[in-house]
């Protein structure tokens, strides 16, 4: 909670600072009406109240097919191949071992296209 608390409030004096304060055109959530602004970027009873009420995580599962050693826990190789299986190969979030700090479009798009010239070019 507190790790959540204190980005909000920093996330909230980027966007008062140049060069974000010239392209936002204000706060829309929580909004200064459910966290009033103060010098310390607003309580901290009302970014809990905020958070518990009306905050979702966005998670996106990953690794339950980790590419990994099989020795470590993974399920498939560097070339995306299934462990103990012919010609199978998976290719969505499930084979990344960690989460990354990002929507995982860009990066499954880069594993799809990798996976693809792999294929291509019989490796």
């Amino acid at each position: 909670m507190l790790t959540q608390i204190t980005m909000a409030r920093l996330i909230r004096r980027l966007f008062r600072t140049a060069p974000l304060s010239g392209l936002s055109k204000g706060e829309s959530h929580p909004g200064f009406d459910r966290v009033p602004d103060d010098p310390n970027g607003g309580s901290d009873a009302s970014w809990r109240g905020w958070i518990w009420d009306k905050f979702d995580a966005v998670s996106h599962p990953v690794a339950t097919c980790a590419m990994m050693r099989r020795r470590l826990g993974g399920v498939v190789d560097g070339r995306l191949r299934l462990y103990d299986s012919v010609n199978v190969r998976i290719v969505d979030a499930s084979v990344m071992p960690t989460q990354v700090s990002a929507h995982l479009s860009t990066t499954l798009y880069a594993i799809a296209e990798k996976l693809a010239d792999m294929i291509k070019n019989d490796v």
